[in-house]
């Protein structure tokens, strides 16, 4: 797992990361050493707190991402996505979403205007 090197980039301190997690500094320290196997939920919530997949976060990336090696420049709207809490971008999925229905709601009236 790379919970370590997560949270060091992070610049946080086991007990921080136990403590938002809900669990004890010892028992993160034993996932941190891979002394002690999380279970499903608590790697969820992992993955969640340091807003990564569960891939990512158990070190299983098979293919490199698209962005690697800088073969293509990453978008600012992903490097934006990638900042927010799972809430932030379900809000911002629904923003899209509203935003694509309006306007195909004001075209479908314009089409609508000039036949009748």
């Amino acid at each position: 797992m790379k919970l370590k090197e997560l949270r060091l980039n992070a610049k946080l301190n086991q007990k921080d990361v136990a403590t938002a997690l809900g669990i004890s500094t010892q028992v993160y320290s034993r996932y941190e050493r891979e002394d002690h196997k999380a279970d499903y939920d608590m790697l969820c919530k992992m993955a969640d707190y340091f807003n990564v997949s569960l891939d990512e976060l158990l070190g299983r990336t098979s293919e490199p991402d698209i962005f690697d090696n800088a073969r293509i420049e990453q978008p600012e709207i992903m490097q934006l996505y990638e900042r927010m809490t799972p809430e932030e971008r379900n809000n911002l999925v629904n923003y899209a979403r509203g935003l694509i229905s309006g306007r195909e709601l004001r075209a479908a009236s314009e089409r609508d205007r000039r036949f009748a």
